[in-house]
């Protein structure tokens, strides 16, 4: 009775791996798919308010910190300045922690408009940096303040990591 049972035992085993064998192929797709890689253009000022609203909306959910970098260029414009000082204000009622990396040669400026600021820290850093970047999640946005202003957005867990280890190796070494 024992070797039967024994054996109607390795038979459903061999059963059940028949059938992973057969899903696993699906398994590992849907896997894929879920790491899957994308990019999100947000044009004029209008569709760069959006980007920040939704990241803003991510970030009050999770409570990860707000990270980038900084060209001082975003807040040259009236309209600009307004909104990220309301943005700012939202971001602070939520309690989400910020940290800008900018260029030394914007020190005065954002010490001005951004003094003590709660949750708030902005280091510097004397090398230039080529564009305003949005690290968060999985998503990396790149933002240039031209004549139509973009923000370029890239999913993808893989490229996020590589920028995420790059902003905090430069933190590490910025200036308060």
């Amino acid at each position: 009775r024992v070797l039967d049972y024994l054996e109607e035992r390795k038979k459903r085993i061999d059963e059940k791996k028949t059938e992973w064998r057969e899903i696993l192929p699906e398994l590992l797709l849907k896997k894929k798919l879920k790491e899957r890689q994308s990019a999100t253009v947000y044009e004029t000022f209008e569709g760069i308010k959006t980007l920040y609203n939704e990241i803003l909306d991510y970030l009050s959910k999770t409570k990860e910190e707000f990270i980038g970098f900084t060209l001082g260029e975003e807040y040259q414009t009236k309209e600009a300045n307004i909104f990220f000082k309301n943005y700012d204000a939202k971001r602070r009622d939520f309690g989400i922690k910020t940290k800008l990396i900018g260029m030394e040669s914007q020190r005065a400026f954002l010490e001005k408009q951004y003094p003590k600021t709660p949750h708030l820290e902005i280091r510097y850093a004397d090398q230039t940096i080529p564009s305003g970047i949005i690290i968060w999640n999985n998503k990396v946005a790149t933002l240039v303040w031209r004549k139509v202003t973009t923000a370029f957005v890239i999913e993808s867990k893989q490229n996020a990591e590589v920028y995420k280890k790059f902003f905090w190796e430069l933190w590490k070494n910025a200036q308060s």
